[in-house]
Parts: C-alpha cells; sequence; structure tokens
C-alpha cells in the first residue's frame, strides 16, 4: 500500500481542499470558496456541480455523507458569525437546502462540526461569538428545527470541533481538538465530551501529546495525525467511538504534505484514504482495497465452439462483487454472462455457449 497522486485540481483553489468519505468510485470535494466538485478515481475526471448556497470562506467545510446527501457547513465569511447553517446536496437530483440559522447574538451562532444521531437529527458543536465557548446543539431536518440546552462548556483553551461523533451507546457527543480552561494551552492530543442526559460537558486526557486531529466524516471513529512535525512524517491514527481504544500508524506518511495542510481527510472506513497535498497535484490517496481486483484464469471444458470461463476476485474492495465475463469478437465484446456474488480469494465461472469460433 503506498500514496499515490490524483488528476491536478482543475480549478483555482480558494484556501483549503475539504473532501467527503470515499463514495464507491467518487470522492466530493469543496473548498472555502463555493467550488463544489465530485472526482471519479477511475476516469481521473472532475465534474463542476452545482455550488452551494452561500460562501463559507470561515468555514469548516468537511463533507458529510448520509442517505444519498452530502452535508457541510454553509454561510460564513468574514467576520464571526462563521457557520451560520447546514446545507445539503441531493446527489440524485443535484438541488441544494439549508437549515435555518442555528441561532442570533448573542447566542452561540457559529457551528464549528457536527455528527448524525440518525437520519434525521444531527447534533452540531456551536461556538459563541468573540467568546471561545461551546455548546452541543441539537437540529432536527424535518421540522428545521435548532434547539440550544442551558449548559456550555465556559471558556476554554482550545476549540475547534474538527471532527465529531458519537459514542458506541449514543448518549455522548465527542468533539475533537478541544481543551478546558484548565488545560495547557496547547493540549491537541484533547477532546470534549457532551453528555446527552444531564446536558454536561467534560474532557479527556491526553490520547498522546504530540497528535494533531484531523477533519474527517466518519462516524466511528475522530481521525488524528502524528508526530506534530515534520508533516512528511505524519502517520495517520484513530480514535474509536468507544472513546477508549486509540490505534497509531494505521495510515503511513504522505511526503508530499506541506505544513500549512492539516489532514483534511476522506476515507473508506479502513480501506482507504484521501488526503489534500502540497504543489500542482494538491490531493493524493492511501490505496487499501478501494477498488475490486479480479483476475480472468485460462478456460476450462473447452468443447467444440464453448468452454467454460474461470474467474477470480482477489480483493473485493471490503464489499461483496457482483462476478460475471464479457465476451465478443471485438474489443467491444458484446455479450455478457450472468454474474455471481463473490467475496475475496472465490472463484467464480460461467459456460460460454458456442455460437461462434474463436470468441
Amino acid at each position: 500500500m503506498a500514496w499515490a497522486a490524483e488528476a491536478n485540481i482543475p480549478w483555482a483553489v480558494v484556501g483549503d481542499l475539504w473532501f467527503s468519505p470515499i463514495i464507491g468510485t467518487d470522492v466530493y470535494i469543496i473548498d472555502r470558496g463555493q467550488n463544489f466538485y465530485r472526482y471519479n478515481f477511475v476516469s481521473g475526471v472532475y465534474t463542476h456541480l452545482a455550488n452551494p448556497p452561500f460562501v463559507g470562506t470561515n468555514c469548516w467545510r468537511t463533507l458529510h455523507y448520509r442517505n444519498g446527501h452530502l452535508y457541510t457547513i454553509d454561510e460564513g465569511a468574514g467576520a464571526e458569525p462563521w457557520g451560520r447553517r447546514i446545507s445539503w446536496y441531493n446527489i440524485a437530483t443535484g438541488v441544494w437546502a439549508s437549515s435555518s440559522q442555528v441561532g442570533v447574538f448573542p447566542v452561540f451562532e457559529n457551528i464549528w462540526g457536527f455528527c448524525f444521531q440518525d437520519d434525521d437529527t444531527i447534533w452540531a458543536w456551536v461556538k459563541r461569538r468573540g467568546s471561545l465557548r461551546f455548546r452541543c446543539v441539537r437540529y432536527v431536518i424535518s421540522t428545521d428545527t435548532w434547539t440550544h440546552f442551558a449548559g456550555e462548556t465556559g471558556v476554554i483553551n482550545i476549540g475547534q470541533a474538527r471532527s465529531v461523533i458519537m459514542n458506541a451507546a449514543g448518549t455522548q457527543v465527542f468533539a475533537s481538538h478541544m481543551s478546558d480552561a484548565g488545560g495547557p494551552g496547547i493540549s491537541p492530543g484533547r477532546y470534549a465530551i457532551y453528555t446527552i442526559a444531564t446536558d454536561a460537558y467534560a474532557f479527556s486526557g491526553f490520547i498522546v501529546p504530540a497528535t494533531n486531529w484531523s477533519w474527517a466524516d466518519d462516524p466511528l471513529r475522530l481521525w488524528f495525525f502524528e508526530p506534530l512535525a515534520p508533516p512528511a512524517a505524519h502517520n495517520y491514527g484513530y480514535l474509536e467511538n468507544d472513546g477508549v481504544t486509540e490505534v497509531h500508524g494505521f495510515w503511513g506518511p504522505n511526503a508530499a504534505r506541506a505544513g500549512a495542510f492539516v489532514g483534511h481527510l476522506g476515507v473508506s472506513a479502513l480501506r482507504a484514504i484521501i488526503d489534500q497535498a502540497a504543489g500542482v497535484n494538491p490531493m493524493t490517496y492511501f490505496d487499501g482495497t478501494l477498488f475490486p481486483t479480479a483476475t480472468s484464469d485460462p478456460a476450462t471444458a473447452v468443447a467444440g465452439q464453448s468452454s467454460q470461463l474461470n474467474g477470480t476476485l482477489v480483493d473485493d474492495g471490503g464489499d461483496p462483487c457482483d462476478c460475471g465475463f464479457e465476451w465478443g469478437l471485438t474489443p467491444a465484446y458484446g455479450n455478457t454472462t450472468p454474474t455471481q456474488n463473490r467475496t475475496s480469494g472465490q472463484t467464480y465461472a460461467r459456460r460460454r455457449p458456442g455460437s461462434q469460433p474463436r470468441s
């Protein structure tokens, strides 16, 4: 497994790039402006899509995937408030929609990170304007309703809520890159914990002091990189949503990383990862088993003009695959066999009828 450069970004990037999870053979990309694209790993082609409805030059714009839609923080440019709405893109229709504003001054009104409890419920970490204080706020999509509870963190030392997940029990919401007022001035190895039932806030101890948190939509993990310097030596690891299990060095270093880029990741479970890199090729991915791979094996039971076609699914890319064959007298083939559902290491075979010679 190794990092590999992808096709050059075809537009003038505004600020940083933010990624969706890897969805099949596609990843969706947005920058701090309103540039929104789909990139296909197989063809290497970028497709410009409808831009989001609001400018987000001061928003964390990680793209969250849920139920056929991509969600991102929106409406934030210039001075505070930043990120006053969540907007979502319907992949099937190409249409954007948006929430109402999360709040108005002096209420907490800057969305910095969020996660899903279910298809209709979002928990967002929201910053108060002009103060490093956060509150976890609930949003219900179907009713366009924001609910602010009484609790808040109070003034803290570090607050960015780069990535947000729920714990495995669905009772707590974690936000990475957060440190309480009693913590060190710089403590990137910490995260904040909100307990829903009691409306209470707490902060973790260090994971490892020399780690820093990444931005990513992964419902099960908070991703980080280490050591802090040099950037080209960063390994990528994660904290699971039990709040206990740490995995260090899961992905190896990306030599194309530059100091200005702090792990804006798109992930595909634990199979592949995409990150921003330096230079004219500002995106690259670490290929685990992102795409299925198969081999065509020698034909058997050759009789007259018919034969049995054989193949092996070497790697299923993490999901069962429908495997079959194309055959014919030209490079266009023109004929297909029925498929068989297979997983990694399994073989598949289909009889080719004897209709034409040497096909």
